[in-house]
């Protein structure tokens, strides 16, 4: 790929799964890396762009499947779309599971 890769906020510290699945959203559980958190998730996205798993720009059209890149506090920094493939390849190397909601 020949264009920039654009790199995640400098505030973003953990990388949180999401999908859209029958008309629901599921959220899944964040990760985020010890040493370096936010140089941890760009390794992770830039893995994600070679591969072909991110399916376009930060904040633009998500689709079913993204990536919400999030702060110390928890909050959305930035969204990322991601594929179909891109959030099982993730799924295995980050064990994630879905988050319980509360209520």
């Amino acid at each position: 790929m020949s264009e920039s890769f654009r790199r995640p906020a400098p505030e973003v510290v953990a990388l949180r799964p999401c999908r859209v699945f029958r008309e629901d959203l599921r959220l899944y559980t964040a990760t985020t890396f010890p040493n370096d958190p936010n140089a941890g998730c760009e390794i992770y996205l830039r893995r994600m762009r070679a591969f072909g798993y991110l399916a376009g720009e930060p904040d633009g059209d998500l689709g079913d499947f993204w990536i919400d890149a999030l702060d110390a506090t928890g909050d959305i920094v930035e969204s990322w779309p991601i594929t179909k493939a891109g959030f099982d390849w993730l799924r295995e190397r980050l064990k994630f599971v879905q988050e319980r909601v509360r209520g």
